[in-house]
């Protein structure tokens, strides 16, 4: 998990819910939280108690940086710096309904549902935003692969590691540079510029509510 968090928001809320929701169907789990600085003195009082549930707290000082928001996207898109091995990560906003143990056969880079989980791009409800954003950002259109980046699942390889190089300095580039501060266009072009790295997982490894209904019942995580 990645948590950037204050009394003033409801992050902190959302994230306990989905350890607990984690840890219910996953008592075994290893539960790492990447978070800067000021949220990690923010763990005070009642909102202390997470610690008692994850397994890691790993603190990152972004002490250059002012935005939550940003802070948020930077430790997203470097977390594989700060953890050992494969992993899965998964976004605060999500409640866990199953078992998640990771089938044999992800033997893939980089794992991750397809956004809204439409097939195509072009028939997703984000497309005229979203392509709207490429050509701000002067980027050819060039693939309908279009994936969420709530729940990854991410292989400790050479590959990866890559791939999360390239997302996290064009995260920075088309924030600095035009104000885009989501990270799904840059993982978007990531992925491209590196031939389609991304693997499509089952649509209940990240059911996205509202869409996909034919998940739902299998759903493994909800978001």
């Amino acid at each position: 998990y990645v948590l950037v968090s204050n009394e003033s928001d409801y992050y902190y809320e959302q994230v306990l819910l989905s350890v607990l929701s984690l840890r219910e169907y996953n008592p075994d789990a290893f539960i790492v939280m990447l978070v800067d600085i000021d949220t990690k003195n923010s763990l005070i009082g009642n909102r202390k108690k997470i610690l008692n549930v994850i397994d890691k707290l790993e603190v990152v000082d972004l002490s250059h940086l002012q935005d939550n928001k940003i802070k948020s996207r930077w430790l997203k898109t470097t977390m594989n710096k700060y953890i050992n091995g494969d992993f899965l990560y998964i976004d605060c906003d999500t409640i866990i309904t199953q078992s998640l143990l990771i089938p044999q056969n992800w033997t893939f880079d980089i794992g991750a549902v397809k956004h809204l989980h439409y097939s195509s791009l072009k028939n997703s409800p984000n497309y005229y935003s979203f392509t709207y954003n490429l050509e701000k950002c002067g980027i050819r259109y060039k693939s309908d692969e279009y994936f969420n980046g709530g729940v990854l699942y991410v292989r400790d390889t050479e590959r990866s590691n890559k791939f999360f190089s390239l997302w996290h300095d064009l995260y920075k580039l088309y924030f600095t540079k035009y104000g885009i501060s989501v990270d799904q266009l840059s993982l978007y072009e990531a992925n491209q510029r590196l031939g389609g790295i991304i693997t499509e997982l089952p649509g209940e490894w990240n059911w996205q509510i509202g869409f996909g209904l034919n998940y739902f019942a299998n759903a493994k995580i909800m978001h």
